[in-house]
């Protein structure tokens, strides 16, 4: 049991209980003791004299006070493993506006209440997008998103976390920052040593400082990432503290149009679409035997980048071409925590509401569809209206669990099929990015691809080659799987893209030889060299006006190798690590030179996993940005 700490008596010296406002012994009001030393306080300091603390500083210890249980298991489960890694992060800093100013109108207990609520709404708004609390600092936190677990979209995760956190707290400030940090020794309490890359956190913490409550403050850096996913009110170049030259600063005010990646793309302009005759040819075979009343199920399975959403793309438009409409939904990296969020996205699609639709008007589609597929579902209305965010005050829904609503959504769906199917309609369902769904919306996907075989319906579902589910185990499923470009497609997709000028003839080479065929890495790739002034000209007419010696890896493409290869299992991983330095190919005797390879008895993890197999030849091409194991 720890010592309790004890606040001495500023009259006579007696030692008092934290709780006592009154000297037990004399009578005399007490200070409030130092949240982080124990030293008492005198009512007019700000900071304690002791250890430098604020006198509204949050103790160590809540560092993990309202960290959910499986981020906790999953970053100590992995600890060695992170241990000296590189990671691209997004830093974001938040701290309350006018602290001092509530420090001489309130009791310091009341105080302490107040700032100790606020931590624990920060910590959650954190916690909710995966990222960590770092540090208290004072009378905020510092959070990272990126580290010590890898997230392709931390900067996305921790925009999200900004806007969360400005609408449950009007009186912070917030700032975010995106770059590289080499994680250090992670702490039992979640809290790790690391070296900042590029000002990667007090850039951070500058902005945050810049900003004003209800405002969140982006560096360049990270509007970079997050540009069309959010909305951005651009604040022009400023000199910052700690930045040679003049930053571009952005306001974070809201959600933006784009949803994906894909999206981003499509607002960039779409390359040619090219190398995927087969695959297309199975789609459409599918499609035939589906629109004969057999309904089939494909899934569409991929590394990241290498195509999936843009075959399905092709594929939609070309049924749209036949007057054969669709619906789609997608799974979001951040929302593995948000119960049947994709079956939202889909069943709003399905019933046509649209963002500016009243709850009025939106409560009218929903009944005029389901009643005229089945008038016998009038009950069930209350249900749908509240699942969609538009309860009908005059009828509320009974409250259910996300089991009891999956359970629900499934007996409706169980009747909307059959009335569309006597209605003659057809329609294909796409939902991309599966391996990103919650469990209970894997459960309404068991549920409904039981009904689909007796229905004229085709499903596309994507997802990544590790995903396995047994509700995939049907006798109308079919995998598509996609694999990287090459030989005629891939020239010819680079054609396309950089055009014919003989200044770009060897950098197409090396393009291919350091993606790996990967039409995104190599559209990031291409999109960085612009960006930095190596190519100019329009798309498919680029010249090369200055010599690349290295093609370096773009953060976009840092990140999603990065979260890749953080969900292998640690030895698969350490062969990454010291491939990465090695070279593309590595030679099998090389395995026995590293000591915790010898101890195995197994074969070489790479010889045993195709998974660990691409993932090396992906993590080949970063080996500039990518350390060797430092343990």
């Amino acid at each position: 049991m720890g010592t309790q700490v004890e606040i001495p008596c500023p009259s006579c010296g007696h030692g008092n209980r934290a709780d006592r406002r009154f000297c037990t012994e004399c009578g005399t009001r007490l200070g409030r003791a130092c949240a982080s030393c124990g030293a008492p306080l005198d009512p007019g300091e700000k900071f304690c004299g002791r250890c430098g603390a604020s006198r509204t500083a949050a103790p160590s210890s809540r560092s993990t006070a309202h960290a959910p249980r499986h981020l906790v298991e999953k970053v100590l489960g992995s600890r060695a493993a992170l241990e000296g890694e590189r990671k691209q992060v997004t830093v974001l800093f938040a701290d309350v506006k006018g602290s001092m100013e509530l420090a001489e109108k309130l009791d310091p207990e009341d105080l302490h209440r107040i700032m100790d609520r606020f931590f624990q709404i920060l910590s959650e708004g954190v916690h909710r997008f995966e990222g960590t609390v770092n540090q208290y600092t004072g009378d905020g936190i510092m959070a990272l998103f990126g580290a010590p677990i890898a997230h392709e979209d931390h900067a996305e995760r921790a925009c999200w976390a900004a806007l969360h956190l400005r609408d449950a707290l009007v009186r912070y400030a917030m700032g975010l920052n995106s770059g590289e940090v080499v994680v250090g020794k992670i702490g039992d309490d979640l809290r790790m040593d690391y070296t900042a890359q590029g000002h990667t956190v007090g850039l951070a913490q500058r902005m945050e400082q810049l900003a004003e409550p209800g405002k969140p403050f982006l560096t360049e850096h990270t509007a970079k990432l997050v540009t069309g996913f959010f909305a951005l009110r651009d604040l022009g170049p400023s000199r910052v503290k700690g930045a040679t030259e003049p930053l571009r600063l952005y306001e974070l005010e809201g959600p933006g149009r784009l949803r994906t990646r894909f999206d981003v793309s499509r607002a960039r302009g779409l390359s040619r679409f090219v190398g995927r005759t087969a695959e297309m040819a199975v789609l459409d075979s599918a499609l035939e035997r589906a629109l004969t009343g057999r309904g089939q199920v494909v899934g569409v399975v991929a590394e990241p980048g290498v195509g999936k959403s843009r075959l399905c793309y092709e594929f939609i438009e070309r049924c749209r071409a036949r007057g054969i409409g669709s619906f789609a939904a997608h799974g979001v990296a951040h929302g593995k925590n948000i119960p049947l969020l994709p079956w939202m996205e889909l069943m709003r699609n399905t019933f046509g509401i649209e963002e500016l639709d009243s709850d009025d008007m939106a409560r009218q589609k929903i009944a005029g569809r389901m009643l005229l597929l089945d008038p016998g579902l009038h009950d069930t209305l209350p249900i749908m209206f509240e699942f969609l965010g538009v309860p009908d005050p005059a009828r509320p829904a009974p409250p259910l669990t996300p089991e009891a609503t999956q359970r629900e959504l499934a007996r409706i769906l169980g009747r909307l099929l059959p009335g569309r199917t006597r209605r003659g309609e057809f329609r294909v369902i796409l939902l991309e990015d599966v391996h990103w769904f919650d469990r209970v919306s894997e459960a309404m996907c068991a549920a409904a691809l039981e009904l689909i075989p007796d229905t004229p319906t085709l499903v596309v579902l994507t997802f990544r080659p590790e995903y396995e589910a047994a509700w995939l185990q049907r006798s109308a499923y079919q995998r598509l799987s996609l694999d990287p470009l090459s030989g005629d497609a891939l020239a010819e997709l680079l054609r396309d893209l950089l055009g014919t000028d003989p200044s770009v003839t060897g950098l197409a080479d090396r393009l291919c030889e350091r993606t790996g065929g990967n039409p995104f890495f190599i559209e990031e790739v291409v999109q960085a060299l612009i960006e930095t002034g190596s190519l100019e000209g329009p798309t498919g007419a680029y010249r090369l006006v200055r010599s690349v010696a290295e093609l370096a890896i773009p953060p976009t493409v840092q990140a999603v190798l990065a979260a890749r290869i953080d969900r292998l299992p640690e030895r698969e991983k350490e062969v990454l690590q010291t491939a990465a330095v090695i070279g593309r190919e590595l030679p099998e005797p090389c395995y026995g030179r590293s000591p915790s390879w010898r101890r195995a008895s197994s074969p070489p993890p790479c010889s045993r996993s195709s998974r660990a197999s691409s993932c090396t030849k992906r993590c080949s091409t970063r080996r500039s940005s990518t350390p060797s194991s430092t343990r």
